[in-house]
């Protein structure tokens, strides 16, 4: 599995290493990236084709900002694609 993150000028600003980056089990992975104000697409890929939860494990991923979670999952085919704008405003719950 990888991931990649580029801004709304399609210019790459994060990316894992390597293609074939296998992770241990029950090991957390994490990044931190300073990004300026404006668009950002997140894009996790799965060389299997089967996410990175369940058929192999219980695996799962997160985007998040100082003011909340961007998004999460695990359970998605080859890839998952996310786009985002800074700054990110969480939405309030109405059941409150």
């Amino acid at each position: 599995g990888r991931h990649l993150l580029e801004n709304g000028l399609g210019e790459v600003v994060a990316m894992t290493a390597s293609a074939s980056l296998q992770f241990r089990e029950k090991a957390l992975h994490s990044r931190r990236v300073c990004l300026p104000k404006g668009e950002y697409e997140f894009t996790i890929y799965d060389s299997s084709g089967d996410g990175i939860c369940c058929n192999d494990g219980d695996g799962q991923y997160n985007v998040s900002l100082n003011s909340g979670l961007i998004v999460q999952g695990g359970e998605f085919g080859s890839e998952e694609v996310t786009r985002f704008t800074l700054p990110f405003e969480t939405v309030p719950d109405e059941g409150l």
